[in-house]
C-alpha cells in the first residue's frame, strides 16, 4: 500500500494535564463541536460473558456530528498489516472510504 496522503493523529492524555494540553494546543470551548459517540458489540453469554467483536480484534463505531454528515467506522485491530490493494485508501477515488492504521509512539517529553 501507498504511503497515506492524510494522517490523523489521537492523544492520550492522563486527566491531571488535560487542561495544560487544552492550552498548549489552542483548544477551547468555543472551538468545539459535539459528537455523539456508540460503539457497536455483541455481548457473549456465558459466565464471563466476552465481547465476541473485540476479542476478535473488531471494533464498530457509529458517530453523529450535529449539523454534519455521520458516519459508521469498522476497525480491524490485530498483529500485522492488512493487505489493501494500491489506490484504496485514496481519498479522490474513494470519498467515503477511509483506510487507517494504527501505530504508537512514546512521548520524549512530557505536558506540563
Amino acid at each position: 500500500m501507498s504511503d497515506p496522503k492524510r494522517v490523523e493523529i489521537k492523544l492520550t492524555i492522563d486527566a491531571q494535564h488535560v487542561a495544560s494540553a487544552r492550552e498548549q494546543l489552542g483548544l477551547t470551548d468555543r472551538s468545539a463541536t459535539r459528537i455523539d459517540i456508540w460503539l457497536c458489540e455483541r455481548i457473549g453469554r456465558g459466565e464471563d460473558r466476552p465481547l465476541e467483536l473485540a476479542s476478535r480484534g473488531v471494533i464498530v463505531r457509529l458517530r453523529h456530528r450535529f449539523g454534519e454528515d455521520s458516519d459508521t467506522t469498522v476497525k480491524y485491530r490485530r498483529p500485522g498489516r492488512l493487505a489493501l490493494p494500491a489506490g484504496w485508501d485514496d481519498p479522490d477515488v474513494h470519498r467515503d472510504l477511509k483506510v487507517e492504521g494504527t501505530g504508537r509512539a512514546r512521548s520524549r517529553s512530557r505536558l506540563r
